[in-house]
């Protein structure tokens, strides 16, 4: 769930974006692999991080990708999001702190 929507990762590789009369609000091609966790609305964006260690960042009014940072490694569980660095753990157990500009990651 999103403000006013649902958010659908779809078998035909497609991120969309319906509204609460179920219909398209918008949709956007996936290439990253699946998602985990919900998607964290942080101001007027939406982060999503997938299992392969991909965090996206995108237009929640639209769905445009903003920012794409890769983390390295895969990652499980959903990540903490404080301002705009997004902490997650790698499938290793070490914790990553993830700028969510145009900074590199940190272990």
């Amino acid at each position: 769930m999103v403000p006013e929507g649902v958010l659908l990762a779809t078998s035909y590789d497609e991120l969309l974006c319906l509204q609460n009369d179920g219909s398209r609000r918008w949709s956007q091609p996936l290439s990253r692999g699946k998602f985990i966790g919900k998607p964290i609305v942080q101001e007027s964006n939406l982060v999503l991080v997938t299992q392969s260690g991909t965090i996206e960042v995108r237009v929640l009014a639209t769905g445009e990708l903003v920012h794409r940072v890769d983390c390295g490694q895969p990652v499980q569980g959903m990540p903490l999001v404080i301002d705009k660095t997004a902490w997650l753990t790698s499938l290793g157990g070490q914790i990553l702190s993830v700028p969510l500009s145009g900074e590199q990651p940190q272990p």
